[in-house]
């Protein structure tokens, strides 16, 4: 901004304007009295010293207001605003030189530019608008758009804009703030993308988050939160936190908090597990694991809990430690079960085939004895004793038959299971049907073995506790596994229940040769509609 010529007038134009205005006065000094003539010059004298004082004060004033104009001329250009005066056809009239700075152009330049022109091409309408409001209204308007420097480069800009007026009250002329928000934006255009992010981790967790005030109130309940509690967010915002706590546990939640915003930790657990308990809107209470966080914002503690529902770990765990106590007593029955063979396989090799070999010793020997007296009587007892050892050799291959079905090894799984399945109804007097369909005839010796086992226990089953009348084995083959069913139509039993076939170690036996080829076991039963007990085994082993 240029200085204006200073504006006071010199000492001869003063001295000829009162020379002029004392040869129009009608006053003649000549005629007056020499006393008066004296007051008459004392009173100029001392409006000459007064006005000599006037002057010297106006000069100091003129001194000062240029100083002080040179101080605004400095702060003005200067400014880290900029400054632009734009007449009513929005032309740029005057400039600072931030303003030339933050548009990349002289500020000389700048003057009779038309400020439009500077405008992003899709900020043109709010640029537009904003120039309307500001002439129509006359008041104060503000918006942000982006400019286009002289480099080609954009920044965002905040105005703010204030109409002149004349004497008249006519707006003659418009002024302009111009401020670089640049900075601001990126700032909020990262934080606006660090909150969706914060926000989008919040709502798509899987655990119930909630962030509570100084005074326990709810400012931030995520989507699991609204599935736990069974409410919408909406509806606890600004509610106390107390409400999701059964009251018993109220008291000791108050404390817990009170105690952690006394200690310097930010973050910790909340309890040990399985002690905690939640409740829903519907008044169910459910167990939980919870930790708490704090943190400072705006000079404020917000508190942040994590929950996450454990009624399905806490029946998985009653039922891990259920199974665990039935396979600890399961253990304790095989050992008993193992024991109580080895004394059955005892006692028949001691009470059947030991005695059975003393009587054939105690033959031979009197076979011996009488051979050379009497030949014909030796023929009929050495036909008895073959008879004998017929009968002991028959029956230690059914001893050994129980042991291992020697007869997989050499026929097959259909020709042992069908071999086995009539030998079962011979003994025990049952009808039994048994369906073959496309079984291999060649199965891993693993598989085989297996699955003949499985039947074995179910027929024995079946003639232990089903009391049936009618049996049908089924064993049958697809290109994806192998699978076998033994069905009865006896009293059956309630599958849920806690029987002894249930709980028993032969069915634990056969979930576990079925499990551990890969394969499972089902039993179907309802009372009085007889059991379907399913064993599957799929084709993943080499020769299955």
């Amino acid at each position: 901004m240029a200085k204006k010529p200073g504006g006071t007038m010199k000492p001869t134009g003063l001295r000829r304007q009162a020379e002029e205005l004392l040869r129009t006065t009608k006053r003649d000094v000549t005629a007056m009295p020499v006393k008066n003539v004296q007051q008459l010059l004392h009173e100029l004298q001392i409006h000459q010293i007064e006005l000599e004082t006037q002057n010297d004060e106006l000069r100091r004033t003129q001194v000062e207001l240029e100083t002080a104009r040179d101080r605004y001329v400095a702060l003005y250009d200067f400014s880290p605003a900029g400054h632009l005066t734009l007449n009513l056809h929005g032309k740029i009239v005057e400039a600072n030189l931030r303003a030339g700075t933050m548009l990349g152009i002289n500020r000389k330049k700048l003057i009779g530019q038309t400020f439009a022109t500077f405008i992003a091409s899709d900020d043109q309408d709010i640029f537009h608008r904003h120039c309307q409001d500001v002439l129509k209204t006359g008041t104060r308007q503000a918006c942000e758009v982006h400019l286009r420097e002289g480099t080609g480069a954009f920044c965002c800009v905040y105005f703010q804009s204030l109409a002149l007026h004349d004497e008249t009250g006519h707006i003659t002329h418009w002024r302009t703030a111009l401020l670089d928000v640049s900075d601001r934006k990126l700032a909020e255009e990262v934080v606006s993308a660090h909150r969706a992010q914060l926000d989008a981790i919040i709502s798509s967790a899987m655990d119930a988050i909630i962030t509570v005030d100084e005074g326990e109130r709810v400012v931030v309940f995520n989507r699991a939160a609204e599935s736990m509690f069974l409410c919408q967010a909406t509806e606890v915002m600004g509610q106390p936190f107390e409400r999701f706590i059964p009251e018993r546990f109220r008291q000791a939640h108050h404390d817990h908090i009170n105690l952690f915003a006394q200690r310097q930790s930010t973050s910790r657990s909340m309890g040990r597990p399985g002690e905690l308990f939640g409740l829903r809107v519907n008044g169910e209470e459910f167990p939980v694991d919870a930790s708490i966080s704090h943190v400072l914002v705006g000079g404020k503690k917000l508190l942040t809990v994590i929950l996450r529902d454990i009624t399905e770990r806490k029946i998985s765990e009653d039922r891990l430690n259920e199974k665990q106590r039935e396979l600890e007593c399961l253990a304790t029955k095989l050992i008993e079960a193992q024991e109580e063979e080895r004394r059955k396989i005892s006692r028949e090799l001691h009470d059947d085939f030991n005695q059975r070999l003393a009587a054939l010793s105690v033959d031979l020997e009197c076979l011996q004895r009488d051979s050379i007296a009497s030949p014909l009587p030796v023929a009929q007892r050495l036909a008895t004793i073959r008879g004998m050892v017929d009968c002991l050799s028959k029956d230690m291959h059914d001893l050994a038959y129980k042991l291992h079905p020697s007869l997989l090894e050499h026929v097959g799984l259909e020709s042992a299971a069908r071999d086995h399945v009539a030998q079962f109804a011979k003994r025990t007097g049952l009808p039994v049907t048994f369906i073959a369909r496309e079984v291999p005839k060649v199965l891993s010796q693993e598989v085989a073995t297996n699955l003949f086992r499985v039947m074995q226990e179910s027929l024995q089953n079946v003639s232990k506790h089903a009391q049936a009348t009618d049996v049908t084995v089924r064993l049958s083959a697809s290109p994806k596994g192998i699978g076998l069913s033994v069905r009865d139509n006896g009293k059956g039993f309630n599958c849920e229940g806690r029987n002894d076939y249930v709980k028993g170690l032969g069915l634990v036996s056969m979930q576990e040769r079925a499990r551990g080829l890969g394969g499972f076991l089902r039993i179907h039963s309802l009372p009085r509609a007889g059991t379907k007990v399913c064993a599957w085994i799929p084709h993943f082993r080499e020769g299955a």
